[in-house]
């Protein structure tokens, strides 16, 4: 079983009995995790639900059937809140949200830049040198921000640009920096596991990329990169 038909079976029913779905959630550490998300929001709203209606069952048919769909809840609410976790979500103009998803598969296609345990940091004149070399105007407050792991060229579709890696609150932060693209506001996208962050940046553009849940407007806002009026709302995790 991988992981995508392990979430799916998830979504359906957290306590799933089967034994390959229980050995998926004991040899996957992520897909554990998720697991033991998903049954600590189960039995919280069990007990909200014992809360509001007392722990006793009712004897009488028709309360019976009320009873039953309460039970029911707890698990609808469940799979609500995995369909949402496990569904891209976006905010913002669709052109904001193509090039966030842009962004997610270009940090996703080079998964090795994400593993910063071993890499010691980038000296901060040599991330400002790349910049300058590649004629990209960068964050202005690189030395605000964490602390930069990886600093080197890229490409995106045709254009180039940027490529920093630096510590986040829940992980590793991507900033690619994208001068030839043109952004008038802000927007959000959720996707394949990362939450993306589109700025104006000049005449570019510079996408932050994160795990969920990462604080990526406080980052940007360390950074001076700002977000205009127009922005989207924050993602919901």
């Amino acid at each position: 079983m991988d992981c995508d038909e392990f979430k799916r079976r998830l979504l359906t029913d957290p306590m799933d009995t089967d034994p390959e779905f229980r050995g998926h959630a004991r040899d996957c550490p992520p897909c554990a995790a998720e697991a033991k998300r998903a049954l600590a929001f189960e039995a919280e709203l069990r007990r909200a639900l014992a809360a509001e209606t007392g722990t006793p069952l009712p004897h009488e048919r028709g309360a019976r059937r009320r009873w039953l769909l309460l039970g029911l809840l707890p698990l609808l609410a469940a799979a609500v809140w995995w369909a949402l976790q496990l569904a891209p979500t976006a905010f913002g103009d669709a052109e904001g949200q193509q090039l966030g998803r842009l962004a997610v598969a270009h940090v996703t296609s080079e998964p090795d830049l994400l593993d910063t345990s071993g890499r010691g940091p980038v000296p901060l004149p040599q991330a400002r040198l790349l910049l300058h070399n590649l004629g990209v105007d960068g964050p202005p407050h690189l030395a605000a921000g964490p602390t930069l792991r990886y600093a080197g060229p890229c490409r995106i579709g045709e254009q180039r640009g940027a490529h920093l890696v630096m510590d986040g609150d829940r992980g590793p932060v991507t900033a690619l920096v994208l001068p030839a693209t043109p952004r008038a506001g802000s927007a959000r996208v959720r996707v394949d596991g990362f939450d993306a962050l589109l700025l104006p940046r000049g005449d570019g553009a510079v996408a932050l990329v994160g795990a969920p849940g990462e604080p990526l407007g406080a980052l940007a806002s360390r950074l001076g990169l700002r977000q205009r009026p127009q922005d989207a709302p924050p993602l919901r995790p």
